[in-house]
């Protein structure tokens, strides 16, 4: 059922647009009015899940009034909101942001434009519909055989005898036995910054190829498990040979791997578990995932038999404190180039030579990005610049899925770290010249030195001529002759001084040492150019 309420204290507002509606082409069962905020909030509040759109001007409306209609919005999420106005001021941008609505229309509202926004808002409701409904009918499709997975996965049947009923019910004709766990490769990079609806569907695509896969095995199911793992149990011959199992498996996970790789633009890594026992599922499952964790060190597409693999330690890494110290030191001096040097040794024996969890490694990770960034904080980065670049990296960090996703965010943040703090150490350089310079400018007629402006600014004289070059493009002496060769001249032309006042004037004691440095900087001397 597609609704609208129109609400506007003006009458005539209200009757135009509502005659416009009713004289489109746009299919809608009901336009209501409301011509105060009461009468808006009241129909607004009782409307059920049908689709719903409203147009408002909504700068009439009282704070309270907005939070009440906002708060409904987050309930109903088929609710979708077209203000019509003109905004007037900071206050009432601040309310359009406040209400998030689809679409604002300025007075006086171009027809076209009022039927194709509220056209839009109906097509984007429509989407949101049916997708609802598809969701619905796949859980419910797979409700039952997805519960048979799951409680074998953790263990909560009683007994055999309840899982072979289960099972019958269900048309297995042969029990699983072994557990296995599908994981989408990249599956965070691939769907970074994208809808819940696409991630639900990127995997349900994935996951209905490995369905069909399946279906030709007996006593075999699986169901999703988080956003990127897939679990699925399987029956095999029972095989106490290692190699002979692998063998078996393989028919069925390489068969996964390529079908998926064909079918989709992804890929799987597989992880098989050692246990081939039907009651035992649930430690076959927990085998498996072990398994699979591996990934994070032998990359993608991979399949990984817990039989073949050495358990991953729960124990925290190695810490070399010495290395971490040189890349840290590295970061201060602003030396790119070492930094990352040493950080490579770093990686290389506490990340890469360690047989530990890869979240162990992640909470390492993170741990060592805020000593990076406390390092850029205390020379002189803005708090909230560290604020924000931790919480940047740190989703990206827990969501990676092999441990050479951890160095390259790493190097990023030894090289933003190291941007941050050149851009700080700029900004402090170009405030320190400008006192030096705003210094020379009222003492250029006094014997004055590099020394006297290192003490006005507090550092050392060395540092002072390096950064004025580097700031200005002209050494300290230059720019002071610059200052008292204008003011020489100035005063050559417009006044009747004598050359020996005006040297003294701009800070030379040597009538003749002065007359030697105009005539080098104007190509002739003071008496010459004053005629």
């Amino acid at each position: 059922m597609t609704s609208i309420i129109i609400y506007d204290e003006d009458t005539k507002d209200r009757t135009g647009i509502k005659w416009l509606l009713e004289n489109s082409a746009i299919e809608i069962d009901k336009i209501e009015e409301a011509k105060n905020s009461h009468e808006l909030i009241t129909k607004l509040t009782r409307m059920d899940d049908n689709k719903l759109c409203i147009i408002f001007n909504p700068f009439t409306l009282t704070e309270t009034e907005l939070t009440h209609i906002s708060n409904t919005k987050i309930k109903n999420n088929y609710i979708k909101l077209i203000a019509i106005s003109q905004l007037e001021g900071i206050e009432d941008f601040k309310k359009i942001l406040h209400l998030e609505l689809f679409d604002h229309i300025k007075k006086p509202p171009d027809p076209n434009q009022v039927l194709t926004s509220i056209s839009s808002a109906f097509h984007k409701l429509d989407k949101q519909i049916k997708f609802k409904k598809s969701k619905e009918v796949f859980l419910i499709n797979y409700h039952t055989s997805f519960d048979f997975v799951y409680n074998l996965i953790f263990s909560n049947f009683n007994s055999i005898k309840q899982i072979y009923e289960y099972a019958q019910a269900l048309g297995f004709q042969l029990l699983p036995n072994l557990a296995i766990v599908a994981d989408i490769d990249n599956f965070y990079y691939k769907t970074k910054n994208t809808s819940e609806q696409f991630k639900f569907k990127f995997r349900n695509k994935i996951f209905h190829q490995v369905e069909k896969i399946i279906a030709p095995y007996k006593g075999s199911a699986a169901a999703p498990l988080g956003k990127e793992k897939i679990v699925i149990l399987t029956s095999l011959p029972v095989c106490k040979d290692n190699e002979e199992f692998s063998v078996n498996c393989l028919t069925l996970t390489e068969k996964l791997q390529k079908r998926i790789a064909q079918n989709t633009d992804c890929t799987l890594t597989i992880g098989v578990g050692k246990q081939q026992d039907t009651r035992n599922l649930h430690l076959s499952y927990q085998e498996a995932v072990s398994a699979s964790e591996h990934k994070f060190f032998k990359g993608n597409n991979q399949v990984l038999f817990y039989h073949q693999e050495t358990p991953l330690s729960k124990t925290l890494p190695y810490q070399d404190y010495e290395l971490e110290t040189i890349v840290l030191d590295k970061i201060k001096l602003g030396d790119l180039s070492e930094a990352l040097n040493a950080f490579e040794h770093l990686f290389g024996k506490c990340f890469y030579s360690v047989n530990t969890k890869p979240w162990l490694l992640k909470i390492k990770t993170i741990q060592f990005i805020t000593t990076i960034m406390r390092v850029a904080a205390e020379k002189g980065v803005d708090s909230e610049i560290v604020f924000n670049f931790n919480a940047k990296w740190t989703y990206d960090i827990i969501e990676s899925d092999y441990i050479s996703d951890l160095k390259i965010i790493i190097e990023k943040a030894i090289e933003d770290a190291i941007n941050y703090v050149s851009q700080g150490k700029n900004q402090q350089n170009s405030r320190v010249i400008k006192r030096a310079c705003k210094y020379i400018d009222y003492n250029y007629n006094k014997n004055i030195s590099l020394n006297d402006i290192a003490e006005v600014v507090c550092l050392n004289p060395y540092y002072i001529s390096h950064i004025f070059k580097k700031e200005i493009g002209i050494s300290f002496i230059e720019y002071l002759t610059y200052k008292r060769m204008q003011k020489a001249k100035y005063l050559l032309l417009d006044t009747n001084e004598t050359i020996s006042e005006i040297a003294i004037r701009v800070g030379y004691s040597d009538p003749n040492y002065f007359s030697r440095v105009f005539k080098k900087y104007f190509g002739s001397p003071p008496s010459n150019f004053r005629k």
